[in-house]
């Protein structure tokens, strides 16, 4: 799969690449690649293949609210190199990752359209409900429908619904930060998913029995509700159950830090400098203060236990 990094004027070598016989793109955000996203991405896929056209999607990168100064929008569910795999299992041939910023945020929704989708051959777009864009979020859906009447088709997609309430990165972002990690996941589809290098720390928790790698995230990633974690960690071929303690680590720390340290179910060499993937299954319980070194270490114990209970009933 090609990636492609577009702005408001289109390279040569872009316009060089788009096939012939025409594109179907999705245009979103995608950020978690969640349930709702998924079935746009279907539908595109499907209406490309019906049409003969390319399947590909346009997405954005940074955030355009985290440009408008939102900064916790500059949290990711899925970080861009994660998000582009993501869209390729989901059907995806090309990415064009539109670098956005204040001037391509001032096109005008007719300019998008002529200077962006017609240039890259766009015949068929598939659109989530909410889809605004063109200078203040001017345009909307039904917008680029009659924009792109003329040459091609639009689809636009109804929001994806689950408990009664519609399935957004938002949503799956405030369920994240208050501890609500099973619905995170039922809306994601999958395990919230870190990536990170496991670097060295203060060795305190091999000290209590229970060594930990303390993982540096390569990524701004949305950060779940501190506390203790039932996951799976994969070190290159090596994948196993795993417990994670997210937090500033208060019976033992004093600078407020944030830390994500992972104790391995299983024997593991060391492998500082490694690469490990951090699959979040259940949330064990909150970060909490302990008045000991002893009821911390016990407090440990209870979390593996549980973990391995969770497993053995999840396998």
């Amino acid at each position: 799969m090609n990636v492609e990094t577009i702005s408001t004027i289109l390279d040569e070598s872009v316009r060089a690449h788009v096939p012939l016989g025409g594109q179907a793109v999705a245009i979103g955000g995608f950020d978690g690649v969640h349930t709702g996203h998924r079935h746009v991405l279907g539908t595109m896929c499907a209406r490309a293949k019906q049409r003969h056209l390319r399947p590909v999607v346009m997405t954005f990168h940074p955030h355009p609210r985290a440009v408008f100064g939102q900064m916790r929008y500059g949290e990711q569910l899925t970080p861009l190199d994660r998000k582009i795999a993501r869209l390729q299992e989901e059907g995806a041939a090309h990415v064009y990752v539109i670098a956005f910023d204040e001037a391509f945020a001032q096109l005008r929704p007719e300019s998008f359209v002529e200077d962006i989708l017609l240039p890259l051959g766009v015949r068929d777009v598939t659109v989530g409900y909410n889809f605004s864009f063109g200078c203040g979020g001017n345009g909307c859906a039904d917008t680029l429908r009659t924009l792109m009447m003329p040459i091609g088709d639009v689809c636009i997609v109804d929001a994806v619904v689950a408990d009664g309430k519609t399935v957004s990165s938002t949503r799956i972002r405030a369920c994240l930060h208050s501890g609500q990690l099973a619905e995170a996941n039922a809306l994601l589809g999958q395990p919230y998913t870190v990536q990170g290098t496991i670097v060295h720390g203060d060795k305190r928790g091999r000290q209590l029995g229970f060594p930990t790698a303390n993982v540096q995230l390569d990524a701004p990633y949305v950060t779940p509700a501190h506390g203790v974690y039932a996951v799976t960690a994969t070190i290159g071929t090596f994948h196993a159950p795993a417990v994670l303690n997210i937090g500033t680590r208060p019976s033992v720390a004093s600078d407020g830090a944030t830390t994500w340290e992972v104790h391995v179910l299983a024997s593991v060499p060391e492998c500082y400098g490694a690469q490990i993937r951090v699959a979040l299954h259940a949330y064990v319980r909150p970060e909490r203060t302990f008045a000991t070194v002893e009821d911390l270490r016990q407090a440990i114990a209870h979390d593996v236990d549980c973990a391995i209970q969770f497993f053995a009933m999840n396998k």
